[in-house]
């Protein structure tokens, strides 16, 4: 293991580290009032629903992945990556011969985040919303979903 710090990381401060999270905080509020995520963290999902957000997750992370691989962001936090785990889980569950649906507000996150990939602040801003809620809260919710 290397102990150093990452070179890509390195001049990330305090600063830069709590203007993230208060710019995510109104969306990560907002996030935590959904139906979905209320009826998750009440333990009360179904297979196929629970299926059908781990593809959407996946085509999230795939997208953020594939373009943070491509500029070194994960370089030192190979064990962040939630891809292929969220893919494992979902093969896991799902048993229909076509693919879960990819939902609306997933195809809307695409488009937006194809928009505004090339602004490494709005990269860090993304990847810091969306690994946040699973370094929180994936132990907690581990127990309440199926598989």
């Amino acid at each position: 293991m290397n102990d150093k710090p990452s070179t890509r990381w390195s001049g990330l401060g305090q600063s830069t580290m709590s203007d993230l999270e208060i710019t995510t905080a109104k969306y990560y509020d907002e996030a935590g009032k959904q139906k979905f995520i209320q009826i998750l963290q009440e333990g009360e999902l179904s297979s196929k629903l629970y299926a059908i957000y781990l593809w959407n997750l996946h085509k999230k992370y795939d997208l953020l992945e594939t373009i943070a691989d491509g500029i070194n962001l994960f370089e030192d936090l190979h064990d962040l990556k939630r891809k292929s785990k969220a893919l494992e889980d979902y093969n896991e569950l799902w048993n229909d011969d076509e693919p879960a649906p990819i939902l609306n507000s997933t195809n809307e996150y695409i488009k937006h985040f194809r928009e505004v990939m090339h602004d490494s602040n709005a990269l860090l801003g993304h990847m810091y919303a969306l690994y946040i809620g699973n370094l929180e809260h994936g132990n907690y919710l581990s127990a309440k979903v199926p598989g």
